[in-house]
């Protein structure tokens, strides 16, 4: 059999052209699905954001009455035998942060979240240190729980800033959800304000007992906006 060698320059040409444009067209395909796939994880990052987003307000409104009852105690209005200390500083178990932990470095301010998180973890561990400390038919003084309320100032510091940097929702079904964001900014806002008039000495408004990585540049300009 013999093989004609003569290749016109045209049909050279004609053959690297499919095969650019074949190279091209995969590019373009492979193009698609990378545009595809970030579009569906900024999206399901989103939602899970939205969600933890949802669950802080919800938690943060234990620490906000959680504190204010130690101002009632540290003020002498509320009068509580340390066998009590359980019940008053009850709290909901987080559900949504366990059940996204592994995508939480995905979310904005992921380390304010966790910190969030874990620091009302804290807050039965410290109780049960209490109770263990004194007698239980003892009455709570404002010396006892001195510590228990700079940890939910902290907590409800935390709660603030989440809350402050959440970026808005012009979706119709989230206007409830960012009106939700809002009143609690307002009421954190206003139990920081009433807690530092009755703690002043609390080592969570001092600037270097801030939690890691906010400054008191960044509590003041969330509180301003």
């Amino acid at each position: 059999m013999v093989v004609d060698m003569h290749v016109s320059s045209g049909e050279i040409i004609g053959a690297l052209g499919s095969v650019v444009g074949g190279i091209i067209g995969a590019l373009g395909s492979a193009a698609a699905v990378f545009i595809m796939l970030r579009a569906q994880r900024n999206d399901e990052t989103s939602k899970v954001s939205d969600a933890v987003l949802s669950e802080v307000v919800e938690l943060c409104k234990s620490p906000i009455g959680q504190l204010n009852a130690c101002m009632q105690i540290q003020l002498g209005h509320l009068h509580s035998p340390i066998s009590a200390l359980k019940d008053l500083f009850r709290a909901p178990a987080p559900i949504v942060f366990p059940a996204i932990a592994s995508m939480i470095s995905r979310l904005p301010s992921s380390t304010l979240v966790v910190t969030f998180y874990m620091q009302l973890q804290e807050t039965p561990g410290l109780i049960t240190t209490i109770e263990n400390a004194f007698p239980a038919d003892a009455l709570v003084t404002g010396a006892h729980i001195q510590m228990v309320a700079d940890l939910l100032i902290s907590q409800c510091q935390l709660a603030r800033l989440i809350l402050g940097k959440a970026r808005e929702t012009p979706d119709n079904e989230m206007t409830l959800a960012t009106r939700q964001r809002a009143h609690m900014l307002r009421v954190l806002d206003g139990q920081l304000a009433a807690a530092q008039e009755v703690f002043p000495n609390a080592e969570s408004f001092l600037d270097q007992q801030l939690p890691i990585g906010i400054s008191r540049f960044e509590v003041s300009t969330v509180h301003s906006d």
